[in-house]
C-alpha cells in the first residue's frame, strides 16, 4: 500500500511542526508525507504514527525556570555518568567476587557494561528521531518518550514503574546515610540520639560504631542523624540538574581520593588472590551486578541538559568503561585484602577490621556521605522532572513527590529487614525491566517509524537526515549503532532482540535461583 501510492508529497506543514528557523523539521515532512499517502491529515498525524501518540511539550513547561537549560559540557557529562554507575554498586563487588569467584562476576561485568552503554546510547537516539527533535530542542524525559511511541497506557505504566524504581533507591540511599551519619556522630562525639514514637514513647541513646544504630531500640524512630541528613540533602533536590553538577565534580573528586586511599589501604594489608576461587556460589551475582548499572533511567534528563556539542557515544561510552575498570580493579583488590567477609558493603568490612587506622576510619565515613548522600539528589530531581514534563503534577507538587516525600517515609523503615527484603526484588525485576528491556523495545520502536517512512518514495532524502540547509557544525551528531546497521534491518533486529532476550533472561534465573534459594 505504501509503495503504490503516487500521492505527492505533503507541501504544507501542519501547526507548530516546524524547526528552530521556522522551517519544516525534516522528520516531520516525511511523517506527514507518510500520512497523506495513508489518508491521513497531518494534524492528525501527529497524534499517532504507526502506533504511537505524538507527545508535544506545552510552551510553558519547556521555559519552565524548575528546569535547566542546555548547559552541561563533557566533563560534566563523564562525571554525572561516572557518578551515577560508581556509587553503591561498587562496595558489593568485593564480597561477590568471593563468593562467586572471579569468572562469572567479570564476564557480567563486561557485558552489562555493553548492554547498559547501548540501551543508554538508543534510548538517546530514539529521542532524536521524534519529529522535530532531530536537535534534541524538545524537552523529554524518560516517561514521555514511552508516551510517544506506545502511547497513554504504557506511559503510565512506564510512569508507575520508573517512580517506584527510582523513590525506592533513593530511600535506601538515605536510610545508608543517615545510620552512617549516626556512626559518625558516635565516632567523634561517643553517642548519638533518637526518638522512638511506637510501640514505646521515649528517647535513646547509641553508643556503638560496629553495629546499625539503634538495632532493635524500637519500631519506629527517628534518629539525630536522619535529621542532619534530612536538613544537609533535602535541598539540594530542589536543584536543576546543571545547576547540581558542580556538587557532582565535588563528589566525583571525594570518589577518586578516597579510592586511591582505599587501594593504598588494600595494598598495605597485604593482597591474597587465594581469596577469590574461579568459581564459587554464584546466586547473587546477577542482581549484584545489574543493581550497579541502574543509571540508564537517568540519561534522558542529562540529554536535554547537555551542550549540543558534547557527544553522547564519547559521554556515555567513556564513563561506562572508566567506571567499569574501576569496579573491576576496586573489587579485586577489596576482596584480596580482606579474608572470609561476610557483609555486602566492603566500607563496613574496612571499618571494621582492626587492621586499619583512624584516619581510614574517617575515609570511610567521608565516602558515604560525599558519594552516596550526593547521589541522593540526582534521584530526586529526574522524577521530578518526568513527573512534572509529563503533566503528571504541577511543580510544587512535582517537587514534593522527588525532593520531600523519600524523607517523610524513610526513617519508617529505619528498623525494618521487609523493606530490605523489598528493595532486593524490585532492584532486580523493576530496575532490570526499565534499565535494559525498555529502552531497547524504544529504540526499535523508534527505527521501526523511520523505516516504513523511509519506505515511502522521499525524493532521495531519508526520514532522521537533517536538512542540506542547516550549517550548524556544534551539533554532535549521535546514533547508538554504526550507520551500517541502518542498511541491514534484520541484523539489527537481531541484535536488539537478543539484547533483550538475554537479559530477560537473567532476570527470570536470578528470581528462579532466590526462589530456589527461600523454599
Amino acid at each position: 500500500l505504501i509503495m503504490t501510492s503516487n500521492q505527492p508529497l505533503l507541501s504544507h506543514a501542519a501547526p507548530g511542526l516546524t524547526d528552530w528557523d521556522g522551517n519544516v523539521d525534516i522528520n516531520d515532512r516525511f511523517a506527514m508525507s507518510y500520512a497523506t499517502r495513508s489518508g491521513l491529515s497531518a494534524t492528525s498525524f501527529g497524534r499517532s504514527t504507526m502506533g504511537s501518540q505524538r507527545y508535544i511539550i506545552p510552551k510553558e513547561i519547556e521555559t519552565d525556570k524548575s528546569l535547566g537549560g542546555k548547559t552541561i559540557g563533557y566533563p560534566g557529562s563523564l562525571v554525572y555518568t561516572i557518578n551515577n554507575i560508581s556509587g553503591p554498586g561498587m562496595l558489593a563487588i568485593p564480597l561477590c567476587l568471593q563468593q562467586a569467584g572471579w569468572l562469572f562476576p567479570l564476564l557480567c561485568l563486561l557485558m552489562i557494561w555493553i548492554v547498559s552503554s547501548l540501551a543508554s546510547t538508543m534510548m538517546c537516539e530514539a529521542m532524536i528521531l521524534i519529529p522535530n527533535n532531530h536537535r534534541l530542542g524538545q524537552r523529554v524525559e524518560y516517561a514521555t518518550l514511552i508516551k510517544h511511541f506506545f502511547g497513554s497506557k504504557a506511559y503510565w505504566i512506564s510512569q508507575v514503574l520508573y517512580n517506584i524504581s527510582l523513590v525506592t533507591l533513593n530511600i535506601a540511599s538515605i536510610l545508608v546515610t543517615a545510620q552512617v551519619m549516626d556512626a559518625l556522630i558516635v565516632f567523634v562525639c561517643g553517642k548519638s540520639f533518637a526518638i522512638e514514637l511506637l510501640p514505646s514513647p521515649g528517647f535513646h541513646s547509641w553508643t556503638s560504631t560496629t553495629e546499625t544504630p539503634f538495632f532493635g531500640e524500637g519500631f519506629l524512630i527517628m534518629s539525630l542523624g536522619y535529621v542532619i541528613t534530612t536538613i544537609l540533602f533535602m535541598p539540594m533536590g530542589f536543584m536543576n540538574l546543571d545547576d547540581n553538577i558542580w556538587l557532582q565534580f565535588i563528589s566525583f573528586i571525594v570518589l577518586v581520593v578516597l579510592l586511591g586511599e582505599f587501594v593504598y589501604e588494600f595494598f598495605a594489608l597485604g593482597l591474597h588472590p587465594s581469596y577469590t576461587p574461579v568459581v564459587g556460589d554464584l546466586s547473587s551475582v546477577l542482581g549484584t551486578v545489574m543493581f550497579a548499572y541502574t543509571y540508564v533511567v537517568t540519561i534522558p534528563s542529562w540529554c536535554n541538559e547537555k551542550k549540543p556539542s558534547v557527544s553522547i557515544n564519547k559521554s556515555i561510552w567513556g564513563s561506562s568503561t572508566v567506571s567499569t575498570a574501576a569496579y573491576i580493579v576496586f573489587g579485586l583488590l577489596g576482596a584480596w585484602a580482606f579474608p572470609n567477609m561476610v557483609d555486602s558493603n566492603l566500607l563496613d568490612v574496612i571499618s571494621d577490621d582492626p587492621r586499619t587506622g583512624v584516619f581510614t576510619e574517617y575515609c570511610v565515613y567521608a565516602f558515604s556521605l560525599g558519594v552516596i548522600g550526593l547521589g541522593i539528589p540526582l534521584f530526586s530531581i529526574v522524577v521530578r522532572y518526568n513527573l512534572f514534563v509529563g503533566e503528571v503534577c504541577s511543580r510544587r507538587w512535582s517537587a514534593f513527590w522527588g525532593a520531600v516525600f523519600p524523607y517523610m517515609i524513610t526513617w519508617c523503615f529505619y528498623q525494618g529487614e521487609g523493606f530490605q527484603i523489598f528493595l532486593n526484588w524490585s532492584s532486580l525485576i523493576i530496575n532490570g525491566f526499565i534499565n535494559f528491556v525498555v529502552p531497547v523495545l524504544v529504540y526499535l520502536k523508534a527505527k521501526q517509524v523511520q523505516w516504513l517512512i523511509e519506505s515511502v518514495e522521499t525524493g532521495g532524502i531519508q526520514y532522521g537526515d537533517e536538512p542540506e540547509t542547516n550549517d550548524d557544525e556544534d551539533f554532535a551528531e549521535h546514533r547508538a549503532l554504526p550507520k551500517w546497521f541502518d542498511k541491514h534491518p534484520f541484523v539489527l533486529l537481531g541484535v536488539t532482540i537478543g539484547i533483550m532476550a538475554w537479559v530477560t533472561y537473567l532476570i527470570l534465573l536470578n528470581i528462579a535461583i532466590d526462589l530456589y534459594l527461600i523454599f
